[in-house]
């Protein structure tokens, strides 16, 4: 009658695509990573490969590192990971755990002399006159409960993270038209907590909290001939007043003439902690844009 029961029940499915980025430091002298080198002012490569597109995690070592979906079993008999009525399921104790409401007196023998930690309720699924609670025990820590990862993951899209909005001259409109051997600027046109962060966000359930915060780590800028511009910060705004100065922070010149799609790769790090774990989750947000590059014709007459 157990295996009927069980039998009934379908297995639920949560898949989760994480993975980690390296970290870069906030400021001068910048670990650039294996595929950029320091120049003194940022982090220059040549790109091997095109860019992303979209909202990529990126893969590499990390806190959390690569979620699987979670499964969960009654022997071989796939069970729901969620009770709705009797809670999480526990495959060391093989039924739905849950904290027993009200919480019985300290006198009762669940407690076994014990004066920390919880009472819970141990449960099967109902199938006619079997199922429901089977009996109740002590555990110092809650033994079944939410998947922080998931937690983690809903924390960070209650965020509504945004790629950066791209700031850069020459401007992307008629007539703005830069030149071979002048500098471009590259920067984060106005920043905000979605945008470039830190901000912090949490998801709970069952009882439980798993708190994320986000913050970006390094812009890639790829400059559309080849070439890729890595900046730690959100570089610096143009002025006029600047005139044909390198820009301070992050910029690149073109050395041919041309139109150029400029993307920036927003890349984020998400730390999370919750239920007494840890870990980090990259996210990648792409923007694009385009420029013009012309080359200085000089006139001489004779």
């Amino acid at each position: 009658m157990l295996t009927r029961a069980f039998a009934a029940i379908g297995l639920a499915v949560a898949s989760v695509l994480l993975g980690a980025v390296p970290a870069i430091a906030a400021g001068p002298p910048v670990d650039c990573g294996s595929d950029a080198q320091w120049d003194g002012r940022q982090c220059k490569i040549t790109a091997t490969n095109p860019g992303r597109s979209g909202k990529t995690p990126l893969s590499g070592g990390g806190g959390s590192g690569e979620s699987a979906p979670r499964t969960c079993a009654y022997g071989s008999i796939p069970m729901p990971c969620q009770d709705a009525e009797f809670g999480w399921w526990s495959d060391s104790k093989s039924c739905y755990v849950q904290l027993t409401n009200p919480q019985p007196p300290a006198t009762a023998p669940a407690w076994e002399g014990h004066t920390d930690g919880a009472i819970y309720d141990c449960s099967l699924p109902r199938s006619g006159g079997f199922g429901g609670l089977q009996y109740r025990f002590w555990s110092a820590t809650a033994p079944a409960g939410p998947d922080p990862v998931v937690l983690a993951q809903q924390a960070i899209a209650s965020m509504n993270l945004r790629p950066i909005s791209i700031g850069i001259v020459p401007e992307d409109r008629p007539g703005s038209v830069g030149l071979v051997g002048m500098p471009v600027w590259l920067w984060a046109s106005s920043p905000d907590a979605q945008s470039w962060g830190p901000i912090t966000r949490s998801a709970s359930a069952s009882g439980v909290t798993v708190t994320a915060t986000a913050k970006v780590q390094r812009v890639r800028w790829q400059m559309g001939d080849g070439a890729v511009v890595v900046c730690a910060g959100p570089g610096t705004a143009y002025e006029d007043r600047f005139g044909k100065t390198d820009s301070p922070t992050c910029g690149y010149t073109y050395s041919k003439p041309g139109t150029y799609t400029v993307q920036a790769e927003t890349q984020w790090s998400v730390a999370w902690s919750g239920m007494g774990q840890s870990g980090t989750i990259p996210v990648t947000l792409n923007q694009a844009t385009t420029i013009t590059v012309g080359e200085l014709q000089v006139l001489t007459t004779g």
